[in-house]
């Protein structure tokens, strides 16, 4: 029996609702996004500071949330300050879960 299958067979086993299963989910989802962030650093998909914070703006000013502008740039700098790159993808999905439009949530 692969490993595979031996991990299969456990989470088989796990009752639906388990907090085991949520961990075993949260923990594949975070190894999967670190090596795809990984793959990106090493081939040079990144933003710089400036291209980022022009990214969000870009963004913002496209939906109109001006509002919340000043919000999402802080945190962006922020994230950026401490080393937090993103690809175009990961950015975009982390905006609009962050800040979603109005009438969308």
């Amino acid at each position: 029996m692969t490993l595979k299958q031996k991990v299969h067979d456990l989470v088989d086993e796990l009752p639906d609702d388990s907090e085991l299963l949520h961990e075993f989910r949260e923990t594949a989802e975070l190894n999967k996004a670190l090596a795809k962030g990984m793959d990106d650093l090493k081939n040079g998909r990144v933003y710089s500071e400036e291209e980022f914070v022009a990214k969000v703006r870009e963004h913002w000013r496209e939906t109109r949330v001006s509002p919340r502008l000043k919000k999402a740039l802080d945190e962006a700098q922020d994230d950026v300050r401490h080393g937090r790159m993103y690809t175009s993808e990961e950015f975009m999905a982390k905006v609009n879960e962050r800040w979603p439009l109005k009438g969308s949530v």
